[in-house]
């Protein structure tokens, strides 16, 4: 009796000893992804989160430096919600994802592509109250986005009607698209300049003044604001916007900060200022040394200050760099009335 006793238990201890082993086997399985920017950059570090849906199971792991991640080890009867969170970037996840035999089995993968911006509430940590606003911003959103597609074609309206020099014209469509998202610096600076070309110079300015606030480094309007004290006699005005937009420009766009440059020696020499002119233009070469009119207006500024010989050479130079530039034919007789 006691030898059969001791074998019974022992059969026991066995089986109990041997099920759980083989349990663990069959009941896990991966999750893997990869988490990139928009740019489709890797992020590395990125926080992931494994969430059981209808369990209290959770597993934390991070992105390595291709951005990926990978979990071999999760219970494999669940589905799982993923999160995914980064330094500097909005938050994400997805649902519903099933653990997979093995790491290439694409029905377990959860892919992020992230967008710079701060972490939000994601839906299932918002309470009703929360869910209902998101709802409605979201329904506001789609709204505000079908009304700027019914006015896209009105701005492109606005642009022709200003290139075919009907500014007035311009200037009606440019206040309706306003009319439905006051937010666009490109509306403002461009109506801005239809006002400008009427000659209404106080109201572009102050319609460029509101395209500046909105897009504080776009070089462009200064640039214009410029041109426009320039033509209402304030030169010193207009230097400052001039080399405001200058520094702006000249890291994006060495063009564009020669013709800043271009701009301000125009206008010193509509002024008389020859030396602050002089400055200018020789500035303007020096970034871009193929701004043709820059030279033909550096070789006005030299002759005015009696440097016929400078006056030539730089006209020369011109014909070099602007073979068909506006005022070559101009040039070609200057040089050869002074002899050159």
């Amino acid at each position: 009796m006691k030898s059969k006793f001791i074998y019974a238990f022992l059969v026991v201890v066995f089986v109990v000893t041997l099920m759980p082993a083989q349990e663990l086997f069959a009941q896990t399985g991966y999750i893997w992804g990869r988490v990139i920017d928009v740019d489709g950059n890797p992020i590395v570090g990125a926080q992931i989160e494994l969430q059981a849906i209808k369990s209290s199971r959770s597993y934390t792991l991070e992105t390595d430096e291709e951005g990926r991640y990978q979990h071999a080890g999760v219970y494999s009867i669940d589905e799982y919600r993923v999160i995914v969170e980064a330094d500097g970037y909005v938050n994400d996840y997805k649902e519903g994802i099933k653990p997979g035999r093995s790491g290439n089995d694409t029905s377990c993968r959860a892919d992020f592509i992230l967008k710079k911006g701060q972490k939000r509430k994601l839906p299932f940590e918002m309470t009703e109250e929360e869910l209902e606003a998101a709802r409605k911003r979201q329904e506001e959103l789609k709204k505000k986005a079908a009304e700027l597609e019914e006015v896209r074609g009105d701005f492109d309206r606005a642009i022709a009607l200003y290139n075919s020099e009907q500014y007035a014209e311009a200037i009606e469509l440019f206040q309706k698209v306003l009319k439905v998202d006051r937010e666009q610096p490109s509306v403002w600076g461009n109506m801005a300049a239809a006002y400008a070309q009427l000659e209404q110079y106080e109201l572009a300015l102050e319609t460029y003044q509101t395209a500046v606030e909105m897009d504080p480094e776009n070089s462009a309007f200064y640039q214009n604001m410029g041109s426009i004290h320039a033509s209402m006699g304030d030169v010193d005005k207009a230097r400052e916007l001039y080399e405001k937009a200058a520094s702006l420009a000249q890291e994006l766009s060495p063009k564009d900060a020669a013709t800043n440059y271009y701009n301000m020696g125009v206008t010193y020499i509509n002024s008389g200022e020859n030396e602050a002119a002089k400055e200018a233009l020789e500035k303007a070469i020096s970034i871009d040394p193929t701004h043709g009119e820059s030279h033909y207006q550096l070789g006005v500024v030299l002759l005015g200050m009696g440097d016929m010989e400078g006056a030539i050479n730089i006209w020369k130079k011109y014909l070099e760099v602007s073979p068909d530039g506006p005022n070559a034919l101009t040039a070609e007789e200057l040089i050869k009335s002074l002899g050159g």
